[in-house]
């Protein structure tokens, strides 16, 4: 007793010590602190995010490492973990460090946000990082809004020449009234909450160099002097994200341009419908002082307003037909004079006869995510041969019989047969199991879907692969990507039932060049979809003319009468026959309701509502009873995936905006260029049969209606 009192005083200040010691830690200074700050208020939905970090370091030591980013939805539980990111090469030397992070195309958040658990990571130690002054471990989470299931998150880009990129003038704020998209709020398209959007005020210095970071914003604003404080390099990629279908507003100023400048301003009117002269010093010269230049890029479009016409001298039409321009809303045009009072939304077209408004090649983003999987799947998976398992049954008797025998009899060691045969049976089983997990996971992929869009001489603008995995074995898998934005998340139609994708990961600078690793589980199907504006050729003889004894190269793309006219129409399918026989499965024009077929099976451009739903029972009875992908049901996603149909969003802010600026996300939403209301547009659709899977090329056509 007395020596446990005796001991009461020294347990007393050993637990001072240690509380002592616990507070001190938690007082101490961190090594690095980060601060994160989103370039808009919200993300933009269905896309990439550019977020701005600095990382605040103070010490003469130098500090290299990776910056660890962990994204949550809503809460920091495991079931909530929806990406690592890793940042390699971050040096540290006395200073902060301030750079630019795209964030990769996330599901959508559930409430709207996404938590962000930061760590700079060395070779020796893991330091959590926060804006706390005070050593936190865990770090605090930093929040990112974004857009919900519920709610559409917009983002305008607004580039400014002045350094400082926050501050708002008159004639800037102005250019925000005229692009804001509250007017599909105000006209009554969408009701209140179900659409937001938030500017991100950015410097011309702060204007990415790659187009595929441009992919965070929905439209793209170059005001106050950004055109000319604007880099070779920065215009470029604005070429190449508006061509791949971005929407870009540029004020040209009427001098200080240079040469790159006013080159840049000729590319974008191009194929603008008036008579449009651009000046060496980049003064506009219209046939008419109320004018509006205005022209289709490829997939994407453009609006260039003269710095001499303030927004308050536009008339009421011209605003909102720039407005309904940039953001594509469904029948609107080039003609101004022919944007009615409220669009047309995409509803029943014919409701006596029960036909559904219809999308075209590519045009529906939610067949091609939900059903174009069963498209990819492998019709049967490989067992193993009968012959493989006959022999090793046969070595089986024959080494626990006549050779147990004869062997031990040889060596009088017939005693140790209890122990030979338990070693021999083990051996066998090992190598029955090895044999069976080598021919089943021999045919570990299910296929892929390529979508690319070319242009007016042929080569590619952007490309979409849809590819599917399916493995016979629990794998990392790691997938190198250069110059291309993935994104992995599981269909709709698949995530009933199924675990969604775990420890999916992305190390290195992303989208230049980076490692993708994803956990794939045995018997799980798992989807992921790639963005690039850089692809692979397609085929030389896509763009270029045939030379003696060679097929013929196609008619020029860049001419409209190649799908306008029976001729070009007539033209085309014989190259079609000549250059690509036996693997074209379907080919053909579309303009509006009317679907011209060229060659191939004719492609089912309108289902009505009971025969769809009829056709999606089959999948999933066929799905749930474990039947094989019959060739019925593989011919019937084929044309929901190039032509369907009557299912879809019918509310909200895609009723009303028939085309997006390219997002990558795994929806493949920003796979639709053609709008089936837009009398300018026409679309050239042709899908190959390759061996591994499919292709589908096709070549948008923008012909003005004009007056």
């Amino acid at each position: 007793m007395c020596g446990s009192v005796r001991a009461l005083p020294e347990a007393v200040a050993w637990l001072l010590m240690c509380l002592t010691a616990t507070a001190a830690a938690a007082e101490r200074p961190p090594v690095v602190r980060m601060t994160m700050e989103s370039m808009a208020v919200r993300g933009r939905s269905g896309g990439p995010m550019s977020v701005r970090v600095r990382l605040e370091y103070n010490r003469p030591q130098i500090l290299e490492g990776r910056l660890v980013l962990t994204f949550y939805d809503g809460f920091r539980t495991s079931g909530d973990l929806l990406l690592t990111q890793r940042i390699e090469g971050i040096v540290l030397h006395g200073t902060d460090r301030v750079f630019h992070v795209l964030i990769p195309p996330l599901p959508e958040a559930y409430n709207g946000s996404y938590e962000v658990e930061a760590w700079f990571e060395t070779d020796s130690e893991r330091i959590p990082l926060s804006s706390s002054r005070t050593y936190r471990d865990p770090p605090d989470p930093f929040t990112i809004l974004s857009g919900s299931t519920g709610m559409r998150s917009l983002v305008l880009a607004s580039v400014s020449g002045s350094p400082d990129s926050r501050f708002m003038t008159g004639p800037r704020r102005g250019l925000h009234r005229l692009l804001s998209p509250d007017m599909f709020v105000s006209r009554g398209q969408v009701r209140s909450g179900e659409v937001t959007w938030s500017p991100s005020m950015l410097s011309a210095e702060d204007l990415p160099q790659d187009p595929l970071f441009l992919c965070s914003f929905d439209v793209v604003l170059l005001c106050e002097r950004a055109l000319a404080r604007s880099t070779s390099e920065q215009l470029e990629a604005l070429l190449t994200w508006t061509k791949a279908g971005g929407s870009l507003c540029v004020v040209a100023e009427e001098n200080g341009l240079a040469v790159r400048h006013v080159s840049f301003l000729q590319e974008l009117l191009r194929d603008a419908p008036m008579d449009v002269l651009i000046g060496r010093d980049g003064r506009l010269m219209l046939p008419r002082e109320s004018d509006i230049p205005a022209a289709y890029v490829e997939l994407g479009r453009c609006v260039v307003l003269p710095a001499s016409r303030s927004v308050e001298s536009l008339t009421a039409d011209q605003t909102r037909w720039i407005r309904d321009f940039l953001w594509r809303v469904r029948g609107v045009g080039l003609c101004p004079a022919a944007v009615p009072d409220k669009p047309q939304a995409a509803g029943p077209a014919d409701s006596a006869a029960g036909v559904y408004d219809y999308e075209l090649p590519g045009e529906r983003p939610l067949m091609i995510a939900i059903y174009g999987p069963f498209l990819l799947m492998p019709e049967d998976v490989q067992m193993v041969p009968f012959p493989v398992i006959i022999g090793l049954l046969t070595a089986y008797v024959l080494a626990v019989g006549p050779l147990d025998y004869w062997l031990l009899g040889l060596f009088r060691a017939r005693k140790y047969t209890w122990v030979m045969f338990p070693l021999v049976t083990a051996v066998f089983t090992l190598a029955i199991v090895q044999t069976a997990r080598f021919y089943l996971s021999s045919n570990e992929t299910g296929g892929e879907c390529r979508i690319t869009d070319i242009g007016r001489d042929g080569r590619p603008l952007r490309e979409s692969v849809l590819e599917l995995d399916f493995i016979g074995t629990s794998a990392d898998v790691d997938q190198s990507v250069q110059s291309g934005m993935m994104s992995c998340q599981r269909s709709a139609f698949f995530a009933s039932g199924l675990p969604s994708p775990r420890d999916v990961s992305v190390s290195g600078r992303f989208p230049q060049d980076y490692t993708f690793r994803r956990r794939l589980e045995q018997w799980v199907p798992d989807i992921t979809r790639s963005l690039t504006f850089s692809p692979r050729e397609i085929s030389e003889l896509l763009f270029r003319s045939g030379s003696e004894g060679e097929a013929a190269g196609p008619p020029d793309w860049s001419d409209a009468e190649l799908v306008t006219t029976a001729g070009g129409r007539e033209r085309l399918r014989r190259w079609l026959d000549e250059v690509f026989a036996g693997r074209v499965l379907s080919a053909g024009v579309y303009h509006g309701r009317d679907e011209y077929v060229l060659t191939g099976t004719p492609i089912l451009s309108r289902i009505d509502d009971s025969a769809g739903r009829a056709i999606r029972m089959r999948w999933l009875t066929a799905l749930s009873e474990g039947q094989r992908f019959t060739e019925s049901l593989r011919r019937d996603c084929l044309r929901f995936m190039t032509g369907s149909a009557c299912w879809g969003q019918r509310a909200g802010f895609r009723r009303w905006v028939g085309q997006v600026s390219p997002g990558g996300s795994a929806s493949m939403e920003d796979v639709v260029v053609l709008d089936n209301q837009n009398p300018d547009q026409w679309l050239l659709a042709v899908l190959l049969e390759t061996d591994s899977g499919y292709h589908l090329i096709r070549r948008l056509y923008c012909c003005p209606q004009t007056d």
